[in-house]
């Protein structure tokens, strides 16, 4: 899911999966077009993803289960839809500062979602987490 589409084309190729982009009608209309030749595109929403209707739209291709990645924004809105079945962190020994947000952004979800820890690796020093929703 991106509003703005910068999104580098060569990542979106081959893979076991297919990758599809869910953006707005107030993208870029060239940089859509870009993309359409090396992915399927959706427009979901006007300035901002709807991600009801983008998950309606998957959903009507035949796709019930997905990987998401994406920023605090996207994480928070498929928290509070309860679309969010499994959580993955890593955890890496580099410390930055700077105005990054947090895991989620957005508006407080009440009431809170609780996840269970499953898995908890460790390589390298960096701890790789498996949550499942509660």
């Amino acid at each position: 899911m991106s509003r703005s589409l910068r999104l580098d084309p060569e990542l979106l190729e081959g893979g076991e999966a297919p990758t599809i982009v869910i953006t707005t009608e107030s993208a870029p209309a060239a940089r859509r077009e870009e993309l359409c030749a090396v992915a399927p595109v959706i427009v979901a929403g006007e300035h901002d993803v709807d991600l009801a209707l983008a998950l309606e739209a998957l959903a009507a291709q035949g796709f019930h289960r997905m990987l998401c990645e994406g920023g605090p924004t996207l994480m928070r809105d498929l928290v509070a839809a309860s679309r969010a079945d499994e959580i993955c962190l890593t955890v890496t020994p580099l410390v930055l500062a700077g105005d990054g947000l947090r895991l989620t952004h957005g508006a407080v979800i009440d009431p809170p979602a609780f996840f269970t820890l499953r898995h908890l690796l460790e390589d390298d020093s960096q701890l790789f987490f498996r949550y499942t929703r509660t």
